[in-house]
């Protein structure tokens, strides 16, 4: 096509994927948000320059992102094998076009029009005139957003007016505690959400009464000695922020983010909320938007845009938000060491490393934040690769008492029982951490059957509150049988998971409160933090629960944590068992006595008495140190780079033969494997899988997917240094 302009430019779609070469009038730069039509209307990025042009740009849309951030996603593409508009995408709300209004404007004095919207155009001159309108250079196709528009401001938000505690003992009506719930658990609410939900009469009624307020007021902190050292000590690029749970952490990064524009993210969207009035009690006027899935589509598009227009000061999010795109001038990672900043599912990448990337591309502070850090990330700071920023715990930490279970009856020990009346009789909140959910498994003690999954190789979990069996991996369901399908025998139940452990503890204490919360009960965040707020306002006395109740939690009230069936964590046939154990375990004991005088049980079965001590003196640095030997011994990361390769099929004998076919090309590396993964039949699929130890990262991608893309790149899963293979 002769079309007279001097260059194309390369435009990737965000509807079909695919990559086309377009004409434009003016100058486009990598990274620009474009309009064009090919049999329909696609939005898509520009991402460089081509010479055989197969249409016109037809206009520039808001909002797009800058060329760092595409060689961000051509890295993340290399390294993980999507293609590169997968993580282009990541970069926008999936429901932005909702919110786009797309208008056709008149750059000629002859037009009869000055602006109209797209859809009128199209209707009365069609799409022929639209594409000829455009190569002329007589119009343009612009955008503009509209969406529910809740300024982000201190002026119009709405906070608690009261401490928790003093809330805890006012008599509220039923209204009253629905609105500060809402208040407590959104964490920006605006006057016209409350009047639209609850009512105007309801709203001025709460705010007479102090329960919230339109001001939020200043909390002033002063920083101890060595949190001021911190806070002079952090450089551009990666610094470690390294102290025990209880340090004081949090508040030298929130000190730093005074002036600027910063990212701040958590691992779990139910650690938002007391961060965020953490951050607005320290700076009043600061401007701050959340970011996370559990959002509306439109409060999620409204942080967005308030965040790409340079109208807020803070972005508070999950991993998700790390792909939004701005440059920022400071970024945190809180509970850095945690595995939800890793997504494994759909397109896979590991946010901390993105977090990384971008702190380098930008030359700005990345803060990683954690009691028990990654190890790799320990390691290259403690070799000077990255700055390492001690803080020392402000409180004592708590007693850990180690119980060896082989001498007790029953779930409980003598002393852990004993220890859990003396907290209950003087009013104190007690976490319950359990490794599983549910009631516990299944198995025939004469015969040995356990029930499995048929779709899946793994047992079964007994729910007794639905009486079912349940896998945890697909999330099949049945109806619970009592006998033995092969001998007839009644099935007994072993193991112990949260459901079981909430039933006994009612048992053993009937006056008391006690909930449980884990993924069978905590449909959203939104749940958990219920849970939390009544177990600090002693409307629960003992929350029980699975990982989720160890994560960065932070509740005056509990000042006791019990810990139970660690032996089991240690089972895991992962090289990372050993280090993801005791970064479990050490959070939960953090969760107790936060403002001093916590206690807390480790219920053990005999377990490794060299990694008990480790724990019973909370010596974070001491396990690292000894881990780090068993890994230098091995060759495991942090001392060589890991590729987890894995192959998934209904035909189990194609797996077998599809994985050993790549895993036999590999030249650049120690492969280890194949074999049946762990869990060899998931959802019905068969999977294989190989690792590969190698000091040639880059080398080894590359001859594993120069293979796999001669194959079905379907059912291949290739994960870099993974953060766990399972």
């Amino acid at each position: 096509m002769s079309t007279g302009y001097d260059m194309g430019y390369l435009v990737v779609s965000l509807h079909d994927r695919s990559q086309t070469c377009l004409d434009s009038r003016e100058k486009l730069s990598p990274g620009l948000r474009v309009l064009f039509y090919k049999k329909r209307f696609h939005k898509g990025i520009v991402i460089g320059e081509c010479s055989s042009s197969s249409g016109i740009v037809l206009g520039k849309l808001q909002f797009g992102m800058d060329e760092e951030r595409i060689k961000l996603s051509e890295k993340l593409s290399m390294m993980y094998g999507y293609p590169l508009v997968d993580y282009l995408s990541l970069h926008f709300p999936s429901k932005l076009d909702d919110y786009e209004r797309l208008t056709v404007a008149s750059l000629s004095v002859l037009s009869n029009f000055r602006k109209i919207t797209l859809e009128d155009f199209l209707k009365d001159k069609g799409i022929k005139e639209l594409l000829k309108m455009t190569r002329k250079g007589f119009i343009e196709v612009t955008s503009e957003f509209v969406y529910p528009r809740t300024l982000i401001g201190r002026e119009e938000s709405i906070s608690i007016g009261k401490d928790i505690s003093e809330l805890a003992r006012m008599n509220l009506s039923n209204e009253e505690e629905e609105i500060v719930k809402f208040v407590l658990r959104e964490e920006i609410v605006s006057v016209s959400e409350l009047i639209d939900r609850f009512g105007r009469k309801a709203l001025e009624s709460s705010l007479r009464k102090g329960l919230i307020s339109k001001s939020v007021e200043k909390k002033h902190i002063d920083l101890r000695e060595d949190q001021r050292r911190a806070l002079k000590s952090i450089k551009t690029g990666i610094n470690l922020l390294f102290g025990d749970t209880g340090s004081g952490k949090t508040e030298v990064f929130i000190e730093y983010s005074k002036g600027g524009k910063s990212l701040i993210l958590v691992p779990e969207v139910s650690l938002i909320p007391q961060l965020h009035r953490r951050l607005i009690q320290r700076i009043p006027n600061l401007r701050v938007a959340v970011y996370h899935s559990y959002m509306t589509a439109a409060r999620r598009v409204r942080s967005w845009i308030e965040s790409v227009s340079g109208n807020i000061d803070v972005l508070l999010g999950t991993r998700s938000a790390s792909f939004v795109p701005v440059r920022w001038d400071l970024i945190v990672a809180d509970e850095e060491h945690d595995e939800s900043y890793f997504q494994k599912d759909g397109v896979v990448y590991d946010g901390i490393e993105v977090l990384k990337s971008l702190s380098k591309i930008y030359s700005i502070p990345l803060i990683l934040s954690s009691a028990t850090p990654r190890i790799e990330d320990y390691y290259r700071a403690r070799s000077g690769e990255y700055n390492l920023i001690r803080l020392s715990r402000k409180s004592k930490i708590p007693d850990v008492r180690l119980v060896d279970m082989r001498n007790e009856k029953g779930w409980f020990s003598k002393e852990t029982l004993n220890e859990m009346k003396k907290n209950l009789d003087g009013g104190n909140g007690i976490i319950v951490f359990v490794r599983r959910k549910g009631y516990g498994r299944i198995k025939c003690l004469r015969c040995g059957y356990i029930v499995k999954c048929d779709r899946c190789d793994t047992a079964m979990t007994f729910h007794l509150e639905t009486r079912t069996f349940k896998c945890h991996i697909c999330g099949k369901e049945i109806k619970a049988f009592d006998r033995c399908p092969k001998c007839g025998s009644i099935l007994k139940v072993f193991g112990i998971g949260s459901e079981k452990v909430e039933k006994i503890l009612k048992k053993l204490f009937p006056d008391h409160n006690i909930k449980r919360a884990d993924r069978e009960i905590i449909s959203s965040p939104d749940k958990l933090i219920e849970l939390l707020d009544m177990l600090e306002k002693k409307k629960i006395d003992i929350l029980v629960g699975t990982k989720m109740i160890a994560k960065g939690i932070d509740l005056d009230r509990v000042k006791l944590t019990v810990i139970m069936d660690v032996d089991g964590l240690m089972a895991i046939p992962d090289y990372t068992s050993r280090l993801r154990a005791f970064q479990t375990i050490h959070q939960a004991i953090g969760r107790s006595g936060r403002s001093g005088g916590g206690k807390a049980i480790v219920q053990h079965w005999g377990m490794d008495t060299e990694f008990l001590r480790y724990v019973k003196n909370s010596d974070v640095e001491g396990f690292y140190d000894d881990e780090l030997k068993r890994r230098d011994e091995l060759n495991y990361p942090p001392f060589s780079d890991i590729v987890h390769v894995l192959y998934s099929s209904r035909d189990e004998r194609l797996a077998e033969e599809m994985i050993e076919s790549v895993a036999s090309l590999v030249k650049s590396g120690e492969v280890l494997g194949p074999s049946k993964y762990f869990i060899s039949k998931i959802k019905g699929k068969h999977t294989y899988h190989f690792l590969v130890k190698t000091d040639r990262l880059m080398d080894t991608l590359e001859e594993i997917f120069s293979e796999i893309k001669r194959k079905d790149r379907r059912n291949w899963k290739v994960i870099p240094n993974p953060i766990s293979l399972i």
